[in-house]
């Protein structure tokens, strides 16, 4: 199983990001994960596994 190092460290980054900002202008249906499948679905912070995921950001016109 090979595991993409560059993605975890890009999750972990995306999950601090969202700790520190959150109660400024992050919003967490901004965020989401990509699975193998090429699946979408929300961010759910209960639902984070960092196995053979891809993370992506997905930016809004709202953000500064």
């Amino acid at each position: 199983m090979d595991t993409n190092i560059n993605s975890i460290k890009e999750a972990l980054f995306i999950i601090q990001k969202i700790r520190d900002k959150e109660s400024q202008y992050v919003s967490l249906n901004k965020y989401y994960i990509i699975h193998a499948g090429w699946n979408l679905m929300n961010i759910n912070a209960s639902m984070f596994n960092l196995n053979n995921i891809y993370i992506k950001e997905v930016k809004s016109n709202t953000d500064p």
